[in-house]
């Protein structure tokens, strides 16, 4: 009895659990559902990746999915036996592929195929199992062709015989004897009365037209004096105005010229965009920096991109007439012993220029100069100070006497004095900022922002020449976020993806993080693929980048020379962004 036991024991052990927990038709109809669904997706991705990356060189082969057993989920209702099939929850426990693959493929590639499908399928199943399989494939080859069969010459078809034709009688009777016909009459003669009626009309016609041309003649000599006098009346009421005293006039007093300036953008900006049309747009050059007025700025260009085609006199006459009343009642209104005259040059003055005049003056002379700054450029000299500084500046402003008329016609001459050196070393160093920025192009950006430090300490004429015109690659951190979507938006997703592969990881994360959904989308499937980019691709790339991010930032009227001092004021960078490319390569 004893054994009897023992071997039950023994026999219920040794019995697999998939045998003693059955499983009824509902349940292995959610298996084979889920198991089908899954098999089906996952080799639906596979060819949609092989046809897209290696066409006719990759073939899925086998896609296999083991299920774990299903999980009821709630409650089984009364007066039934089970649960609907709807209520099992099947989990898929792994995903086993097969694939062929042509042995003549790169061997890089053949490495990263089975990265990049079990990342497509880690979605499907948490466990992914793919089995390359290597193969030489065979080339695609034609159809042998039959061999050359002559074709026989055709036989030419023999001439069919006529029989010939026999002779026959002629029985045809003799004619009869005819009568004479009457004489013909010649065929001009039906047209005779319609040839004189025709010679009578260009007769007529000829005579009219020899009468017409002398009365013209008439008319001419008798009308010619009165032409004569009303020709230039004519001419004065359809000639343009005269704009080059105008131009002069605005050139004699730029203060005077940006305060009618001003005030006319409010009031008219139709009739500004006119006068811009007609002087130049430099008329507006010392108005871009403020950025109070940008709004109105930006409504005189799109009136003069309205204003197409040639400009009328009347409406040129009208806006010159009213533009010569402003001036003429800014200049009724303007204090003539006052000094604003002598400090009218520092309307065109730039930030790094005035910075080193500054720094060459008192406290007392500082806080006169910036007194007599325009509003806009005060507001960004004072900004761009630290909180130490411009409580020094307040406080020595306060406490110092101030300045008689002559010395501040004295420092004002010196100032002007200064800022003409400055002006003169600023066209030069255009183009030395040609040569600096072609170099710089070439360089990694940690040694782009070492070069930049160290040429704003010498040269920062040149640095801030150099400011204007690119963007460095660490910019992409400080600019607005709608303008950083903007310039990713505007530039190829190649191109992109080329510069987001060699940058910086917080470059990268930041550029993802701010792009448009469509454009994260596209940069993040091409970035998965693991394609290595050469240390050109990536300079090309970043290059296109910058400058497109460099138009913007303009076009929307951010200042490109704050935004790369800014970055440049941050700690150095230890890292170098094309070490990956160089090491690659």
């Amino acid at each position: 009895m004893n054994r009897i036991i023992l071997f039950a024991l023994l026999m219920i052990l040794f019995v697999p659990t998939s045998a003693l927990a059955q499983l009824t038709a509902t349940e292995r109809g959610a298996m084979d559902a889920k198991r089908s669904a899954v098999e089906a997706e996952a080799r639906q991705t596979i060819e949609a990746l092989f046809s897209r990356l290696c066409p006719g060189r990759c073939e899925l082969v086998e896609v296999k999915a083991a299920m774990e057993q299903p999980r009821a989920i709630g409650a089984i209702a009364p007066g039934f036996d089970s649960v609907a099939s709807s209520s099992y929850e099947v989990t898929v426990r792994n995903l086993e592929v097969t694939v062929l693959l042509d042995s003549k493929l790169p061997r890089n590639f053949l490495t990263n195929i089975p990265r990049m499908l079990q990342f497509r399928l880690s979605s499907l199943a948490p466990m992914v199992t793919v089995r390359p399989e290597t193969l030489d494939f065979p080339e695609p080859q034609l159809h042998p062709m039959p061999p050359y069969v002559p074709e026989p010459p055709r036989r030419a078809p023999e001439p069919e015989l006529r029989p010939e034709p026999q002779h026959q009688p002629d029985a045809t009777p003799a004619p009869a004897p005819s009568e004479p016909a009457p004489p013909q009459k010649p065929g001009w003669l039906d047209f005779l009365p319609w040839i004189a009626l025709f010679v009578t009309l260009l007769i007529l016609s000829a005579l009219i037209l020899l009468i017409l041309k002398r009365l013209d003649r008439s008319a001419d000599g008798s009308k010619g004096d009165a032409t004569a006098n009303k020709e230039p009346e004519g001419a004065r009421a359809q000639a343009m105005p005269d704009v080059d005293a105008l131009r002069a006039e605005f050139k004699s007093s730029r203060a005077i010229q940006n305060r009618v300036l001003r005030r006319w953008m409010e009031e008219d900006a139709e009739a500004v965009g006119l006068l811009v049309r007609l002087l130049s747009p430099e008329i507006l050059a010392d108005l871009r920096g403020d950025a109070a007025l940008k709004p109105y700025i930006e409504r005189v260009s799109e009136h003069i991109t309205r204003q197409a085609g040639a400009i009328k006199a009347e409406d040129a006459q009208k806006v010159v007439d009213e533009c010569w009343a402003r001036l003429t009642a800014v200049r009724v209104l303007h204090d003539g012993a006052s000094l604003a005259m002598d400090w009218e040059f520092l309307e065109g003055l730039s930030m790094p220029n005035l910075r080193r005049i500054l720094n060459t003056c008192g406290v007392t002379e500082k806080a006169y100069i910036i007194n007599q700054l325009p509003t806009s450029l005060r507001a960004r000299y004072l900004e761009s100070l630290s909180a130490i500084d411009r409580r020094e500046l307040m406080l020595g402003a306060g406490v110092g006497e101030l300045l008689t008329k002559q010395q501040a016609i004295d420092l004002a001459t010196r100032v002007r004095k200064a800022a003409d050196e400055l002006s003169h070393i600023g066209r030069e160093a255009e183009g030395q900022a040609v040569l600096v920025i072609d170099m710089l192009r070439a360089l990694a950006l940690g040694d782009q922002e070492d070069v930049l430090r160290e040429l704003s300490q010498k040269r920062p004429e040149v640095a801030q020449a150099v400011f204007a015109k690119v963007c460095i690659e660490s910019t992409c951190l400080e600019v607005p976020t709608d303008v950083l979507a903007d310039a990713m938006h505007r530039t190829p997703i190649a191109t992109l993806a080329n510069f987001l592969r060699a940058t910086q990881d917080d470059i990268r994360h930041h550029l993802l993080q701010n792009a448009a959904p469509s454009t994260r989308q596209a940069l993040n499937s091409e970035l998965s693929l693991g394609i290595p980019v050469g240390r050109t691709e990536f300079l090309e790339a970043r290059d296109a980048f910058t400058t497109t991010l460099a138009e913007m930032l303009r076009r929307d009227g951010h200042d490109v020379v704050q935004m790369n001092a800014r970055v440049l004021a941050r700690s150095k960078r230890s890292s170098n962004p094309v070490t990956s490319n160089e090491a690659a390569e």
